[in-house]
């Protein structure tokens, strides 16, 4: 039966296919490392300018997190999602994680001011979950 030869002529037995499996194997590390890489940019949604400080002690197993972010306009956002104000108590534990603790970090931009943030403070107090701020590393 005559087709095609798998192996050149000269019997140095090369195999004349292309090996995908080693492009395969490249292309499932890219994908994990942008699945693991984009884990760090969720912080980084909504561009808020925060407020320097810092703290004293880092914690070995952090506790699942709800983001709520002010912007300069004195929008409030859950998870980068827009909330009404009145909402926000029942936003906060729709993101709750049941399996584990959960705390509320509150990202608001340096510029917001004090009668914008109060009433955010209070509606999180409400939600009984424990309350953080986000602070850009440095001091002032």
């Amino acid at each position: 039966m005559e087709g095609p030869s798998h192996t050149d002529d000269d019997g140095d037995g090369a195999i004349a296919q292309i090996n995908i499996i080693p492009l395969v194997d490249v292309v499932l590390v890219l994908l994990i490392i942008f699945m693991v890489t984009t884990v760090f940019t969720k912080d980084s949604a909504l561009p808020l300018e925060l407020p320097k400080g810092f703290r004293a002690t880092k914690q070995s197993a952090p506790p699942a997190e709800v983001t709520v972010s002010v912007d300069k306009a004195g929008t409030v956002y859950v998870n980068s999602i827009k909330v009404q104000l009145k909402d926000l108590g029942t936003a906060i534990r729709q993101h709750q994680n049941t399996s584990r603790k959960t705390i509320v970090v509150l990202r608001g931009d340096k510029n917001v001011l004090y009668g914008t943030i109060m009433p955010v403070l209070d509606e999180v107090s409400r939600s009984g979950m424990e309350l953080t701020l986000a602070l850009k590393p440095g001091t002032q």
